[in-house]
Formats: structure tokens, C-alpha cells, sequence
């Protein structure tokens, strides 16, 4: 379910430095051309510039919060037999 249009989009509370702890807030027009710093779990991410493009967009789409995984390829402890 959506959320309610008489409230208006969710912001959460910004800090002096621009750092935010939610990631499900909205970017609205008052934020452009300001640098933020998004916390995706573990620490801040770096800042970004906010553009005319991410407006209506949310803070935790712009940011990664899974590393991309690999597999390690281990040698053979014995042969074929």
C-alpha cells in the first residue's frame, strides 16, 4: 500500500553534514545540488550530488548494500583415479 497523498513524501531527518540513516526516504526538489552520505548498514557511503534525475527516486536506490559475491576456485587435492 501506498502512502497516503494528504501526508506527502517521507523525509526522513537530515543532520548538518547530510548524512542519512534512512534509506526509505524520498528525495524532493529542495535537496538539489546538495551532497549527501547515504548509511547502507556498515558505514557511510560515498557522498553524491543530487541531481533533477533523482528526485521522486529513494535514497537506497542509489546505493549498494550487498558486496558482489565470488567463488574462489580451490586446486584438486587428488586426481582422477
Amino acid at each position: 500500500m501506498s502512502r497516503s497523498i494528504w501526508k506527502g513524501p517521507f523525509r526522513p531527518n537530515i543532520s548538518s553534514p547530510l548524512t542519512i540513516l534512512s534509506r526509505n526516504g524520498t528525495i524532493t526538489p529542495d535537496l538539489i545540488n546538495t551532497q549527501v552520505k547515504v548509511h547502507n548498514g556498515i558505514m557511510y557511503s560515498k557522498a553524491i550530488t543530487i541531481s533533477t534525475n533523482h528526485i521522486g527516486r529513494k535514497f537506497g536506490s542509489l546505493f549498494k548494500t550487498k558486496k558482489k559475491g565470488s567463488y574462489k576456485k580451490t586446486a584438486s587435492k587428488g586426481g582422477k583415479k
